[in-house]
């Protein structure tokens, strides 16, 4: 009878083992799924009187047994796979946004701003000689100023209206996060409940996706306890705690341009965001932009400020004075003053009272003005601040490409890691199958032979 069970018991662990094999082999395109493996065991022994003195008993083997269904993974790689989609989903978000920034600037181009700036100190030029006095000469400077001004207004609005936009995604992934959150606490409470009789290794790769989607949102902090629960912490503060979920929310912060802060719900305090796609955004509408915003306004509100000086104490064709040519102060309401618009003849090409009308001189003066130290404690030149500012664009555009590219490397890296560890190959599985289904036949073979040497002991019983 022993023989009997020796039998059932490997035909039963071979058969479980084809199962989970054939589970695997289902699996092999599902994202995020482990391999898994059917652990045997043998059997308690039993003890078995034999012809010796010295020990009467040996111990027998009764055969095998599978004992659990585990996963193939190594969480040192998911650990690293996790830091790593944090730095990326940070990166990649400055990358977009950088190229819109670009995008915005349009640089180089005869259209863009520096083709535009050129071609307003070169009506000065044209103003002043041959004839100051022409009204074509004066129609074009007056149109590239017009020109200008609005492709300063213009930039200005699309780098604003990409922060708002940028703001309303922050909310969009405020709302990720909590929604994901939500799905990995409902995930704690039914692998808990599953592992407490048995193995849960299907629900435990689901929340490891989950877990791997929050990494590249935010930075977490992540734990898992001998019961199977996952803890979650953004800078110390829990997000998820077995079943329960502590939500962010954003609220609109006055001090900030009326854009969002993202705060934990029950306390209000300021969420500790330091990486991932949020933290990516936040730079972007907090640093990034508001530094291009302030440097075009640092540069409009400066070529106002000299272009007026000047031009208020030059001449007009009769004579008057203290005319301003541009309105505004900065980037966003920089415009031709009015006055001007309507009547060409107040351009102060004069530098003299005496001859308004011969006298190209102040337009001259306001023509050269280009290459006036007026910027950055007086070292630039408005076209050279421009151009900086430009530069810096392109520098932290190429910054965040690299980073992008690096990180895209790291991750294909780990993941190839990950994958030779947890993946499933179709050879290797086929491999095991064989293997199993070689054993099942030979258990069934024993079991054949056990079953023929019983019925010829039965038969020479009953003689």
């Amino acid at each position: 009878m022993s023989g009997i069970e020796v039998a059932k018991r490997s035909m039963e662990a071979q058969k479980y083992a084809m199962d989970v094999i054939g589970h695997n082999i289902a699996n092999v395109n599902t994202e995020g799924y482990t391999r898994q493996r059917a652990e045997l065991e043998t059997t308690e022994p039993v003890l078995v009187a034999v012809t010796n003195k010295n020990k009467p008993l040996a111990s027998m083997g009764t055969g095998v047994k599978m004992v659990a269904v585990s996963r193939v993974r190594d969480e040192f790689l998911d650990i690293q796979q996790r830091n790593i989609n944090q730095d990326f989903g940070s990166w990649i978000q400055e990358e977009t946004n950088y190229s819109i920034i670009e995008s915005i600037f349009n640089e180089p181009s005869d259209t863009a701003i520096s083709g535009n700036l050129n071609r307003f100190w070169n009506g000065w030029q044209a103003l002043a000689s041959p004839d100051p006095t022409s009204p074509g000469a004066r129609s074009n400077l007056m149109s590239q100023g017009e020109v200008l001004a609005n492709s300063l207004q213009q930039t200005h609005k699309q780098l604003q209206d990409l922060q708002v936009n940028t703001d309303k995604d922050i909310q969009l992934k405020v709302n990720q996060v909590n929604d994901i959150s939500q799905q990995i606490a409902n995930m704690n409470a039914n692998i808990v409940r599953t592992q407490a009789s048995g193995s849960a290794n299907d629900m435990l790769d689901k929340r490891n996706n989950l877990v791997g989607k929050l990494a590249k949102l935010v930075n977490i902090e992540y734990y898992v306890d001998s019961s199977g629960s996952s803890t979650i912490a953004i800078g110390g503060v829990f997000l998820v705690s077995n079943q329960d979920v502590s939500k962010m929310t954003t609220e609109v912060d006055p001090g900030n341009n009326g854009y969002n802060t993202v705060k934990w719900e029950n306390s209000g305090l300021a969420v500790k965001i330091t990486d991932g796609e949020l933290y990516g955004l936040i730079k972007t509408r907090d640093q990034t932009l508001a530094k291009y915003l302030d440097k075009l306004d640092t540069f409009a509100g400066t070529l106002i400020s000299q272009i007026n000086d000047l031009h208020s104490k030059g001449y007009g064709l009769n004579g008057t004075t203290g005319t301003k040519f541009f309105s505004g102060s900065d980037a966003s309401s920089i415009a031709v003053n009015d006055e001007l618009m309507q009547d060409s003849s107040l351009l102060a090409a004069s530098s003299s009272p005496e001859s308004p009308e011969g006298n190209g001189e102040n337009a001259i003066l306001i023509g050269n003005n280009r290459n006036k130290m007026v910027l950055s404690s007086n070292t630039v030149t408005l076209d050279q601040y421009y151009q900086n500012l430009v530069a810096d664009i392109g520098t932290g555009s190429a910054e965040a490409k690299t980073y992008v590219k690096t990180n895209e490397a790291l991750a294909l890296q780990i993941a190839k890691e990950i994958n030779s560890v947890s993946g499933v190959s179709i050879d290797e599985e086929m491999t095991n199958m064989i293997k199993a289904q070689q054993a099942y036949t030979a258990a069934a073979k024993y079991l054949t032979m056990v079953q023929s040497t019983m019925d010829t002991l039965l038969n020479l019983v009953g003689r």
